[in-house]
């Protein structure tokens, strides 16, 4: 198959009578997913609104010297990094395509193996907004805001989002892989594959992931938890799982890309 004719097979998939399965499949998807991973929500949503709201306490009980405040933010943030990871882990071992039971068990089984990966993915994503952040003042020191526009609000949105849809990938072939060197080549080679002969229809799906982003963030006066928790209790599984759908969709009907061994 052509890297011409997998585009339009993939679009194939936004016609009427191939579209209302798979919208009723991802809609499934979506409500198992939830029904298996609630109790992780809640119960990590609860430690966020604790951290939050200790970390306040400690600041206007105690009036820490700046020393004591960054270090005190450090741990916090550490240890929000380290939750958000687990939920992270978690959605995806809920929404990957497997016939096994997903109880308290597998996550504890499969934890230890995805956890580095997320920890991994969200060190990634902070190096990224350190750079965003140098890369601001640059622009600006240079008096280049026309550089900028085009950087942050076409370049960088873009690239973002086609990385994250990349590293979606690399999870689901990461945890169905080898846990080698080479296994983890092999599953960059992968999920790259998957994403270039499929772009238009990973295309659609990142634009309106990204326009129910800002919607949520236009409403955010409006709601009473922080924007990152509807982040992750509404978008992300959401999305993980239609993600996981396309995966298991594109896998099945494209055997021959992804299940011969890469070099």
């Amino acid at each position: 198959m052509t890297l011409m004719q997998s585009w339009a097979n993939s679009l194939a998939l936004f016609k009427p009578k191939n579209l209302k399965p798979f919208a009723m499949v991802t809609a499934l998807a979506i409500g198992k997913l939830y029904q298996t991973i609630w109790p992780f929500l809640v119960v990590s949503q609860l430690a966020l609104l604790f951290l939050g709201y200790a970390g306040r306490y400690f600041i206007e009980l105690y009036k820490p010297s700046l020393a004591s405040l960054m270090y005190s933010c450090t741990v916090i943030g550490f240890i929000s990094t380290i939750i958000f990871a687990i939920i992270y882990s978690v959605i995806f071992l809920a929404a990957r395509p497997s016939a096994e039971r997903k109880n308290l068990r597998y996550f504890v089984h499969y934890l230890a193996t995805a956890l580095p990966l997320a920890l991994t993915i969200g060190i990634l994503n902070l190096i990224a907004l350190v750079k965003m952040r140098l890369f601001t003042k640059l622009i600006f020191a240079l008096n280049m805001p026309f550089v900028g526009f085009i950087f942050f609000a076409i370049l960088l949105p873009i690239s973002l989002l086609i990385f994250a849809l990349f590293l979606y990938l690399f999870t689901f072939f990461y945890l169905d892989g080898r846990k080698t060197f080479l296994g983890l080549w092999r599953t960059g080679v992968r999920a790259a594959t998957m994403l270039i002969y499929n772009l238009p229809l990973f295309f659609i799906l990142i634009v309106g992931h990204a326009l129910l982003t800002y919607a949520i963030k236009m409403l955010i006066p409006l709601l009473p938890l922080p924007q990152l928790s509807y982040r992750y209790l509404l978008l992300e599984p959401c999305f993980i799982a239609l993600i996981a759908n396309v995966y298991t969709t594109r896998l099945h009907s494209q055997p021959s890309l992804y299940v011969k061994e890469a070099p």
